[in-house]
């Protein structure tokens, strides 16, 4: 009986204090068919057995997070049946030795949902000896998922913290800002807050969905994430590391990044004005390079600084740095080395590396320096190095040239001849450099002509005869520019003569030519025969 009436509700909604009667009035012609036709299908629905009656029972909660438990509670129309089983929707095998569906239906009035969805009841109902009831309520359980919600946090300057939600699955969120103050926003929102110290703090955001309940009792479902930030007093200054010129069109500039920390790096144009040329929104701490491009470094000082800026529109910039323009010029006997920088940059002064070997250190008025300390054709390579007053350097391009000179060399040194083996032996002290050197030989007394040429330093005349003839032997050379050398001086080996007598022998010799000062004497050795 219980479930007809809850059927006869259905069709006809009976309202307490209302009464009904029946009387007889005037009808139009087949009224009364329709009429007896309506009778008929409410005597047919209130005594068929298989009558689908409206499910009659609830559940506490209706919407909600998972995990989510509900509770069931049955109309006290439902109450007369004596069996009564649900199948929660959910796949969840209450009976698996059962056949389908029985093995899905399970006599407990609280089930715990696991997965997030929507899911329909299904309440079977019956009474003894009876074939009972299916009373669905579809889609009546929606249960959420709970991600961690996804947010940012940014510091600003005078210990201010402003929360950004980037999460769009919750209905609103919860800030709490770890001091006792807490904002509700919702998605895409912003919270803000000032702390009164500079102490650690967790922030912590509960994505928040509305929870259905049958009691309408307002109550929230979600899940939290969070994250501890430390309050700033003021934003940390920038300090440049380094500015260095990496080819003709690309400089890199270093500095050291940190935590929490926004930054542009900003390049001055033609008027004095700064204009970003990279925006770090969210750089790692710690040392950061970044390679600036569309330059001409070869021939154009660029200046830049770095600047923190934070999203309440605070900002502090580093100390200028200007690249360094170098060039280097061959002139004889020495190198012309300059460099040039913004001078409003304002370094402090300048060290010259030549060949990476530093050469010399100046102020920062100096913008020149002459090096003569170079030896023809030998390759050089400079670059300057700007030192300012905040520990910034600024590393120049290279510029490479080749030592020139016209110059004549001096002639060789310690020209020297001896005779060993019968043969002449002519030595000399080679200059410094790539040097051909050119041993001419007189004959006794003639013109000098050509005997050798070679790149050592020692010579051995192999076509001699000392016994019949005198020579004499001068040394020129070419150095590596091809400059002839002036000529050497002569140098001629002693030859001696012996004229044998019947008691005595008498000893002669030619002196030796070849030492600037001359000679000072002779030593007579005897040699055992």
């Amino acid at each position: 009986m219980g479930n007809l009436f809850c059927l006869v509700k259905s069709i006809f909604p009976f309202q307490p204090g209302r009464t009904f009667s029946v009387h007889k009035e005037r009808r139009p012609p087949g009224f009364g068919n329709r009429f007896l036709s309506l009778a008929g299908l409410l005597l047919l629905l209130l005594t068929s057995p298989n009558a689908r009656a409206q499910a009659c029972f609830t559940a506490d909660v209706t919407r909600g997070c998972a995990p989510l438990t509900i509770t069931i509670t049955l109309a006290p129309d439902c109450s007369t049946f004596d069996v009564s089983l649900f199948n929660y929707g959910d796949g969840t095998v209450f009976a698996p030795t059962l056949p389908a569906p029985d093995r899905f239906r399970t006599g407990s009035l609280t089930h715990t949902y696991d997965k997030p969805g929507l899911y329909s009841v299904t309440h079977i109902g019956g009474v003894q000896g009876g074939t009972g009831d299916s009373l669905q309520k579809v889609n009546y359980i929606e249960v959420l998922p709970t991600p961690e919600p996804a947010f940012t946090v940014s510091l600003c300057a005078g210990r201010n913290a402003r929360v950004l939600i980037t999460d769009t699955g919750y209905e609103s969120y919860l800030v709490n800002f770890g001091d006792g103050t807490t904002r509700t926003v919702g998605r895409d929102g912003t919270a803000e807050r000032t702390y009164a110290d500079l102490n650690p703090k967790t922030i912590t955001v509960t994505g928040q969905y509305n929870v259905t309940r049958t009691d309408n009792v307002p109550a929230f479902c979600g899940a939290s994430n969070d994250t501890t930030v430390t309050p700033i007093e003021a934003l940390p200054r920038p300090v440049i590391d380094r500015v260095a010129v990496k080819d003709a069109a690309t400089a890199e500039l270093a500095f050291t990044v940190q935590p929490d920390t926004r930054y542009r790096i900003e390049q001055k144009n033609a008027a004095g004005q700064y204009q970003p040329v990279a925006t770090l929104e969210d750089p790692a701490p710690g040392p950061f390079t970044q390679n600036i491009g569309d330059l001409a470094t070869a021939s154009q000082t660029y200046t830049f600084r770095v600047t923190a800026f934070d999203v309440c529109n605070t900002t502090v910039s580093s100390g200028e740095v200007s690249t360094v323009v170098l060039g280097a010029t061959a002139a004889e006997s020495r190198n012309e080395v300059s460099w040039r920088v913004d001078p409003a940059a304002g370094p402090g002064g300048y060290t010259l590396f030549v060949n990476n070997q530093a050469l010399t250190t100046v102020g920062a008025a100096q913008t020149r320096y002459t090096d003569a300390n170079v030896r023809c054709p030998e390759q050089y390579c400079y670059r300057v190095e700007a030192a300012y007053p905040n520990g910034a350097v600024s590393v120049s391009n290279a510029a490479c040239v080749n030592a020139i000179s016209t110059r004549q060399p001096p002639a060789v040194q310690n020209l020297a001849v001896t005779v060993r083996n019968g043969l002449s032996v002519v030595s000399w002290t080679a200059p410094p450099g790539r040097n051909e050197f050119l041993v001419t030989r007189s004959t006794d007394g003639g013109p000098y002509q050509p005997v050798g040429r070679l790149t050592g330093a020692t010579f051995t005349d192999e076509n001699t005869r000392l016994d019949i003839e005198g020579y004499c032997y001068r040394v020129s050379y070419t150095d590596a520019c091809n400059n002839p050398s002036a000529e050497s001086g002569d140098a001629c080996p002693v030859r001696l003569r012996v004229e044998s007598g019947p008691e005595t022998d008498r000893l002669g010799w030619s002196p030796y030519r070849a030492w600037a000062a001359g000679v000072t004497g002779y030593t007579v050795e005897k040699l055992d025969a």
